[in-house]
């Protein structure tokens, strides 16, 4: 049976993802896409129309999902949905991980497209999902570590 403190922690992280992945779905972000693709295309010297990189005849979209935004709600659901630690010490925690999720997913959109340059579109494709689970896993991590760091070390059962 699951305890009182997971199904609080399931809810809260639950209410905080879904309410700032309806901001995300609702709100504009092409501002974000178009930099990222202008980034990426001068960085790989591809051809760009719009938010679309060129990479032979194939084209690939950066959209809302490539921005890093869904990450740093994931990062943000989980920080924020767990008792300990203080609040101040998980807005760190959050600020910390948010910089390196940025700079973790300019490195991973550069590798997927890479990836297409080197091996073709199905490398590409192989290298995004790998990469969107790594993200994952960094995204554990950064929260993991960064508890650790905050609290000492503490049995997950504990935060919540």
């Amino acid at each position: 049976m699951i305890e009182k403190k997971a199904l609080v922690f399931l809810g809260k992280f639950f209410a905080i993802f879904i309410a700032l992945y309806y901001a995300l779905v609702s709100l504009d972000s092409t501002f974000l896409q178009q930099w990222l693709a202008e980034s990426m295309a001068n960085a790989l010297r591809l051809p760009l129309e719009g938010n679309m990189l060129w990479v032979g005849n194939s084209a690939f979209q950066i959209n809302e999902s490539c921005t890093g935004l869904v990450s740093a709600i994931l990062l943000t659901s989980t920080v924020f949905s767990v008792r300990k630690p203080a609040f101040r010490k998980k807005a760190a925690i959050w600020v910390v991980g948010l910089i390196v999720l940025f700079l973790a997913n300019l490195v991973r959109l550069y590798a997927v497209l890479w990836a297409g340059i080197q091996w073709g579109v199905g490398a590409a494709e192989a290298f995004h999902v790998i990469s969107w689970f790594l993200m994952s896993a960094l995204i554990l991590a950064l929260w993991y570590c960064g508890v650790r760091y905050a609290e000492g070390k503490q049995a997950f059962g504990e935060l919540l």
